[in-house]
């Protein structure tokens, strides 16, 4: 076993190919190629239905340059990113979506 840490910057095809257990990305509401990291992991944590792998993702687009369209379409669109879904009970207007978990 080992831990290693990389960075991908501005290179989501960075780690293509690399084959982990957990991915953390931080401050993933401030990375604007995260839709294009995420499918680049994808085969690293999946195969199939198959699942060996974790995808985590925390943080925050707090300042008024973050671009959290990428963050904001994993999070209203879950299913579509093998993301765990929960009913949305606070969506304004109703009807209840599907959301990830955002804390």
């Amino acid at each position: 076993n080992s831990v290693v840490g990389v960075t991908s910057k501005d290179d989501p095809a960075k780690l293509r190919g690399s084959r982990g257990v957990l991915y953390v990305l931080e401050e993933f509401g401030t990375f604007p190629a995260l839709l294009d990291l995420v499918n680049n992991l994808r085969p690293s944590v999946e195969e199939g239905e198959d699942v060996f792998g974790l995808i985590m993702m925390f943080g925050t687009a707090g300042d008024k340059d973050s671009d959290f369209t990428s963050a904001q379409e994993i999070i209203y669109n879950p299913k579509g990113y093998n993301v765990i879904a929960f009913k949305n009970v606070y969506a304004i207007p109703p009807p209840i979506i599907s959301t990830s978990v955002f804390l």
